[in-house]
C-alpha cells in the first residue's frame, strides 16, 4: 500500500446518490439490517501493521481531506481495505474488503441470473460503465442520455478513457472486438504474462507468493477459455507452501504446467461469434453396463433457448412423461418442461465399459465420449454444443474446467484439448436421471425412434 499512489478525486461526495434512486430502493440501501442480514461484527478486524499501517493512516487522512470518508463515533459494520496496482504505472486502487461484512450471497451477480438479451446490454465494474449495442443509432442515443444525466448530477467522466461507438474497446484487461466478435486478453498484458511465465520456467525458482501473483493474472484470462484451468494442479499446491516469501526451487511437474500455460497463451480468448450446433445431446454412464449418448436434431433457436438454463443453480429440464413410466421424484429447484418425448432422441452410442470405476469417473468418461462423437467432423467445429447431463458433480467440474480429483482432472484435460483444438464451447444443462434420454443406452437398451403420428405433438425445429 502506498497512500500517495492511490487515485482520489479532488472533491468527493459532490452529489447525494440517495436522491437519484427510487424511494423503495433508497430506503433499502440506507437500512444496515438489510445490507448486512447476517448481523454486524462485534469488533473491528486487525488493521494493517508495520509500514502498511503508516501508509493506511496517510490514506485515511487524504480521504478525509477530499470528503470521500467521514469519521464516526459509532459504526454498525466494519471491514478492512487493501490496494491493488492499476494499469497506469505507479498508480493504485483502494479496494474495500467486504468478505467479512456479512453481505448475503444472493446480493451478488452470478450465473444463476439469466443472461441479458435484446439490442443492448450494460455492464458496471467498479467505476467503469460499458455498453454493448446491436444498433448504432440506439447506442448513440443511450450514450447521449447517459452523458446528460452525468452532467446534471455533477459526475464528470474521464475523457481519456471515454470510448464512443467503436468496433473495439478494452475493458477489464480484455480487448473486445466486433469484427470478428471476440474477447481477448489485452496485448500488453498478455505479452508481460507470457514473458513472466517463460522467465519462471528458465529461472526454475520463485517464492510461492510471487508465483501466486502471476497465477492470479493467468487465471483471470482463463475465464475467457475455461478448459485452460485444467492445466493447473501442481502449481496450486506450490503456491500454498510456507513460508510464502521464501525463494524455492520449482518441482518438475510445476515447471511443466508453467510451460504448457505459456505455450497455450495464444488460446486465451473467447470467440463470441460461434453458432449453436443444431442438436440437443444427452450423455450418461452406468456401472451396470457402460456409456450412452443420445441426440435430437432441432433448430438453433431451440438449442439457444435451452442453453439459457446452462449451469443455473436449481434449474433443470424435463420431457413429457410417458403413460407407462413410474411417478417422477420430487426435485428441488425450477423445472422447465421441453415439449418433446424421450423417444424422439436417437441413440448414437451404447457401449459397454471395459473397466470398473467410480461412478463420477465413469460419468466424466461418458461426457468425453459424447464430445468426441459430437465433434467427429470438421463441419461441427467452431460451435456451441449443448449437453444434457444428470451428474451434478461432473457438470460443475466441467463447467469450471478443473477438478481436484486426479482421475476426473485427467478426463477434463482430454475434454479441454478437444474444445480448444476445435474452438468449441460446451454448455451444460442438468436433467434428472428419469428424464435423461441417454439413461437407457447407458444400460444397454437401444431405443429406435418410432414413426408415430405427429398430430398434436410439438416436434423439433
Amino acid at each position: 500500500m502506498s497512500a500517495d499512489c492511490v487515485d482520489l478525486p479532488q472533491t468527493a461526495g459532490t452529489c447525494d446518490t440517495s436522491q437519484l434512486l427510487p424511494p423503495d430502493l433508497a430506503r433499502c440501501i440506507m437500512d444496515p439490517e438489510q445490507i448486512f442480514p447476517s448481523g454486524f461484527l462485534a469488533c473491528a478486524p486487525a488493521g494493517p501493521e508495520g509500514a502498511n499501517r503508516d501508509e493506511y493512516i496517510k490514506l485515511v487522512h487524504r480521504q478525509l481531506q477530499c470528503g470521500k470518508i467521514r469519521l464516526r463515533r459509532q459504526c454498525r459494520a466494519v471491514g478492512d481495505v487493501f490496494c491493488v496496482a492499476k494499469s497506469t504505472p505507479g498508480k493504485q486502487r483502494e479496494v474495500w474488503n467486504g468478505s467479512q461484512a456479512g453481505v448475503a450471497e444472493d446480493a451478488f451477480m452470478s450465473l444463476d441470473s439469466p443472461p441479458p438479451s435484446g439490442v443492448e446490454a450494460c455492464g458496471v465494474a467498479t467505476d467503469d460503465t460499458f455498453f454493448f449495442h446491436k444498433d448504432k443509432q440506439a447506442g448513440a442515443e443511450r450514450l447521449r442520455r447517459l452523458d446528460k444525466v452525468f452532467e446534471e448530477r455533477g459526475m464528470p467522466k474521464n475523457q481519456a478513457k471515454d470510448v464512443t461507438l467503436q468496433p473495439a474497446m478494452t475493458a477489464l484487461g480484455c480487448e473486445l472486438t466486433t469484427q470478428p466478435p471476440a474477447a481477448e486478453p489485452a496485448s500488453s498484458k498478455l505479452v508481460r504474462l507470457f514473458a513472466a511465465l517463460l522467465d519462471l520456467f528458465l529461472q526454475g525458482q520463485v517464492s510461492p507468493s510471487g508465483l501466486n501473483r502471476a497465477l492470479g493474472v493467468e487465471q483471470w484470462f482463463c475465464l475467457l477459455n475455461r478448459p485452460m484451468f485444467s492445466v493447473f494442479s501442481a502449481v496450486c499446491d506450490f503456491v500454498r507452501r510456507e513460508p510464502p516469501e521464501s525463494i524455492q526451487f520449482l518441482p518438475e511437474d510445476v515447471q511443466s504446467e508453467i510451460l504448457v500455460a505459456a505455450a497455450f497463451a495464444p488460446l486465451l480468448g473467447a470467440d463470441l461469434g460461434r453458432d449453436f450446433l443444431p442438436q440437443l445431446i444427452a450423455c450418461d454412464a452406468a456401472g451396470t453396463h457402460g456409456f450412452g449418448v443420445s441426440y435430437m436434431p432441432c433448430s438453433q433457436q431451440l438449442v439457444r433457448s435451452v442453453s439459457s438454463l446452462s449451469e443455473r443453480r436449481g434449474d433443470f429440464v424435463r420431457f413429457f412423461q410417458e403413460p407407462d413410466e413410474p411417478c417422477r421424484k420430487d426435485r428441488l429447484g425450477t423445472p422447465h418442461e421441453l415439449p418433446f418425448h424421450k423417444w424422439q432422441f436417437h441413440t448414437a452410442i451404447s457401449a459397454k465399459a471395459r473397466w470398473k470405476a467410480h461412478a463420477g469417473l465413469l460419468e466424466a468418461h461418458g461426457l468425453h465420449i459424447a464430445l468426441k462423437w459430437a465433434l467427429r467432423s470438421a463441419v461441427r467445429f467452431h460451435r456451441r454444443v449443448v449437453v444434457l447431463i444428470d451428474a451434478k458433480a461432473i457438470l460443475g467440474a466441467a463447467s469450471k474446467g478443473r477438478s481436484s480429483a486426479p482421475g476426473i482432472r485427467g478426463v477434463l484435460r482430454k475434454i479441454g484439448n478437444l474444445l480448444m483444438a476445435t474452438n468449441s464451447l460446451l454448455r451444460f444443462v442438468y436433467i434428472p436421471s428419469e428424464d435423461n434420454p441417454a439413461d437407457a443406452p447407458s444400460r444397454g437398451i437401444v431405443r429406435r425412434v418410432r414413426n408415430r403420428s405427429r398430430k398434436g405433438l410439438n416436434v423439433p425445429g
